[in-house]
């Protein structure tokens, strides 16, 4: 047994130390990584570049379907991340196969909530799987959204500022 969970252990951060040195701007397979962790559902590795700083924390979530998306209720998961040197990383694991869209804000100040001017624009950097941008609200579902149907996927998402 203390030899099973030294291997896994030696192969996580191995996983790991090589997940932090790839990059690519869309969703990618990721072959051969993880496949003792990989039982019960999907890996979804998700990574975040381009934060102005590291102050504060990162507010994410996933979502499963339109309307939840839509409505910003009943995220599947959720999280709330903490930044080194301008980037977060998120693993949710066990998500069956299918459609998700991820959204996040850095809450910079620490306050639980995404901070806007007198006109209601966010004055704290965000972002959309696929990198979407927003115009007048949020991008449709239909730009955000990905599938995961291979066992681990990456996504890298890019801090956006209005």
């Amino acid at each position: 047994m203390v030899v099973n969970m030294r291997k896994l252990l030696v192969g996580l951060v191995l996983g790991v130390l090589w997940l932090a040195h790839a990059s690519t701007a869309s969703p990618t397979r990721l072959e051969g990584a993880f496949p003792s962790l990989v039982t019960d559902g999907g890996v979804l590795y998700v990574r975040i570049l381009g934060l102005p700083s590291s102050a504060g924390g990162i507010k994410i979530a996933l979502y499963d379907s339109q309307d939840a998306y839509a409505h910003r209720r009943g995220s599947l998961r959720k999280a709330y991340l903490p930044i080194t040197n301008g980037a977060s990383e998120w693993i949710v694991d066990g998500l069956p196969p299918g459609e998700y869209a991820v959204m996040f804000y850095h809450d910079a100040n620490g306050n639980r909530g995404l901070d806007r001017n007198r006109l209601g624009l966010p004055t704290e950097s965000f972002g959309f799987s696929n990198d979407a941008k927003p115009r007048l609200g949020l991008p449709p579902f239909e730009k955000v959204k990905f599938s995961l149907s291979e066992p681990v996927m990456r996504i890298e998402l890019r801090a956006q500022a209005r």
